[in-house]
């Protein structure tokens, strides 16, 4: 289906996953919802990298390649204290499902971004 396809539909399984694992409490559904959110990232990150490769320039790739690393590197060490305070807001369960704020950010930002390779 080619790589911006597979991005964009890698990010609606990542969204629908995570939402619908914020309401769900209980094993086994739970672990396979999160199953299904870690494969649905796993195919929007490898297509995004497929994606940067081919449309960046020879010259550029190495680099282009370089600073997506990098930022995903910078994510993974700034997105926990932002899922930490989105989860201590949710706690009182003013927000639907106590605790369920961050994964219904993150299914937000997954589901607004899913056009963006298309």
């Amino acid at each position: 289906i080619g790589e911006a396809r597979s991005c964009a539909a890698g990010l609606v399984v990542l969204a629908a996953a995570l939402a619908s694992s914020a309401r769900v409490r209980t094993l086994p559904l739970h672990a396979l919802l999160f199953l299904a959110a870690r494969a649905g990232l796993a195919v929007a990150e490898t297509a995004n990298v497929a994606l940067t490769a081919r449309h960046s320039r020879p010259a550029e790739r190495g680099p282009n390649l370089a600073y997506l690393q990098s930022f995903q590197a910078g994510c993974r060490v700034i997105t926990p204290w932002i899922a930490n305070y989105l989860f201590s807001l949710s706690l009182g369960g003013q927000y639907g499902t106590p605790g369920a704020l961050p994964f219904l950010g993150t299914a937000l930002l997954a589901l607004l971004t899913a056009p963006v390779p298309l």
